[in-house]
Parts: structure tokens; sequence; C-alpha cells
């Protein structure tokens, strides 16, 4: 049970680290947000997002691991887009 709870509490330490750096994400989502509203530019570039999700297939080789990193990634980016949506209005 021991090596249980040491991998929980890896898992528990990664989740902090994930945290801090989505919230740093969304903040810089914000400045772009207020750049492409002074610029009048769309919130949303599929280019910019294929670009995404592109270097994400590449970081890894098994298959089933893209599907679940491509499809954590389409979340985060779907959010982001809303968040950018909400600060805009």
């Amino acid at each position: 049970m021991s090596e249980l709870n040491a991998w929980r509490t890896q898992i528990d330490e990664i989740d902090e680290q994930l945290l801090t750096l989505l919230h740093q994400r969304f903040k810089i989502a914000q400045e772009i947000a207020r750049y492409k509203q002074h610029h009048q530019l769309p919130i949303l570039n599929q280019g910019r997002e294929m670009e995404v999700l592109q270097h994400v297939n590449l970081a890894t080789t098994d298959a089933s691991e893209q599907e679940h990193l491509s499809s954590i990634y389409q979340k985060i980016m779907a959010e982001t887009r809303q968040s950018e949506t909400d600060k805009g209005e």
C-alpha cells in the first residue's frame, strides 16, 4: 500500500505543477485576447490550434496516448477560447 501512496503523492505533485502551468496559460491567453480585440482579430485561429495538436502528436509515438493527449489539449484550447471570449465581452 505504501507504494500506491507514493505514486499518488507523485501524481499530486504533478497536478500542482499542471495547475500552476494552466493558470499561467490562461493569464497569457487573456493578454492574447486583449491583443486580438485591439487588432480586431478573431478569437479562433484554426491554423494555430492545428499546430498545437501536431506538436502534441509528435510528443509520443503511442497511438492511445496521442489520442488522450489530443483530447486533453482540445479541451484546454476550447476553455482558453471561451476565456478569451468572456474577457472580450
